[in-house]
């Protein structure tokens, strides 16, 4: 992810890594299950590999990121404080968003998020959060029951990448 958020691995490159990185697991598992003659040093070693291989794919970027201004309403879901506020997407993805917001939110918190202009809705969990400078807040949101909330083509973005 680092070499994401730093530009030094494009969309199109994370994907290569993704599909690189699930290609040896496969073979790995194929081979810690099939292989009869592995010694268990060797059978550690694929097992070590496939953890490895496991952290590192959750480091990568599930779907690419792209600059919005969706305006949206977003509701707590907390009943013991509930609030609304509209306010905007400015980056959105496959899986979700980053929002800027008044409230302050927990990760793990709960959210509903409405597209103002059609009237979308989707059930979104706060996944990251930082509050800026004059009591601004940003907070990272991924949708949990719907997929391409945005109704974004992004195959065609994945593509130009």
């Amino acid at each position: 992810m680092q070499l994401q958020r730093e530009r030094l691995l494009s969309e199109t490159d994370s994907d290569s890594v993704r599909r690189f990185i699930q290609e040896c697991v496969r073979q790995a598992e194929s081979l810690e299950l099939s292989a009869k003659g592995l010694i268990d040093e060797e059978r550690r070693n694929l097992i070590d590999l496939l953890f490895a291989a496991a952290a590192l794919a959750c480091r990568l970027r599930r779907s690419p990121r792209r600059a919005a201004s969706i305006r949206i309403r977003v509701q707590s879901e907390d009943s013991a404080q509930p609030w609304e506020e509209e306010t905007e997407a400015r980056l959105i993805s496959r899986h979700g968003a980053l929002v800027g917001l008044r409230h302050p939110v927990k990760i793990g918190e709960w959210l509903r998020v409405v597209r103002l202009e059609n009237g979308r809705e989707g059930q979104a969990r706060v996944t990251w959060y930082r509050r800026k400078r004059r009591g601004q807040r940003e907070a990272g949101l991924e949708f949990t029951n719907c997929d391409n909330f945005w109704e974004v083509d992004w195959g065609a973005l994945e593509t130009r990448a």
